[in-house]
């Protein structure tokens, strides 16, 4: 008795596992990973300050964001004297390549920082 196999490749379950992960991720919209807790210590990669009143900093590939207003739930709004602080403390950080402590929770799926300040 011989058992024939379609010309066609069957696919694994693992191969299956994998397919499903890589069509999931590319029609789901893109998000920062909340793989990480707070405080998170890394090096910031970018900083900058958006004209829709926020700044971002992303650090070790999550982006963190500081609202000037319309901060959704869960976060607060900052004033801009701290935005600016915070923004200069994680710009010294890249220049000099030292680390961040960025405190933040996690509201309407942003990481939503609420304390920054730098390692020594």
């Amino acid at each position: 008795m011989t058992i024939e196999r379609s010309a066609r490749p069957t696919m694994s379950m693992r191969g299956l596992f994998f397919a499903a992960i890589l069509t999931f991720g590319v029609i789901t919209p893109s998000a920062p990973a909340h793989a990480v807790s707070s405080p998170v210590q890394c090096s910031p990669t970018e900083v900058g300050y958006s004209s829709a009143g926020y700044a971002v900093f992303v650090c070790g590939g999550n982006n963190y964001l500081v609202w000037l207003s319309g901060a959704p739930s869960g976060c607060g709004n900052a004033t801009m004297d701290i935005i600016k602080l915070w923004m200069s403390e994680a710009q010294a950080a890249l220049l000099s390549g030292k680390n961040l402590n960025i405190y933040f929770s996690v509201c309407s799926g942003s990481n939503g920082a609420y304390q920054v300040d730098i390692q020594q």
